[in-house]
């Protein structure tokens, strides 16, 4: 029989007998959980303030509606639905190793992130669209640019 064939079977059967380790080494220490969770507490905390205060601001206040303010009302709706929505729980994620919000949340999830995240780039996209038009357009199309609610 071959040499090299003897070798590998005898390699698996060592192989085979080794112990699986009883923890998952993916799994951070104690203090590198507590930076990330301060971490990521803050960032959630400033992301989700930050943009409750411009979607205030832009909505309590009459003299804030614009188009360019309700477009930034849209950019803050989409940041805080990640950061409140899909950051949170992507966090407790990778701090265990699994997903203990069950099936149906982890599809939600990834289709709010997804949402989120096209919105934004259309709401960005309209941005662009509507400060070429203040540039090149001429001044008659855009002298009444407040939204009106009724």
């Amino acid at each position: 029989m071959d040499p090299y064939i003897e070798m590998n079977e005898s390699i698996i059967a060592v192989n085979a007998t080794e112990e699986v380790p009883d923890r998952n080494v993916f799994i951070l220490p104690w203090w590198q959980q507590l930076v990330w969770t301060l971490v990521f507490g803050c960032m959630i905390f400033v992301a989700t303030g930050g943009n409750v205060i411009v979607m205030w601001i832009v909505l309590a206040h009459k003299r804030m509606r614009s188009v360019t303010n309700y477009f930034l009302v849209n950019l803050s709706l989409a940041d805080t639905m990640v950061s409140t929505l899909n950051v949170i729980f992507n966090f407790i994620y990778m701090l265990d190793g699994h997903w203990p919000f069950g099936e149906a949340y982890c599809k939600i999830s990834n289709f709010i992130a997804i949402v989120s995240v096209g919105a934004s780039v259309f709401t960005l996209m309209a941005i662009s669209i509507d400060s070429y038009d203040l540039l090149f357009l001429p001044e008659s199309r855009w002298q009444n640019r407040n939204v009106r609610l009724t």
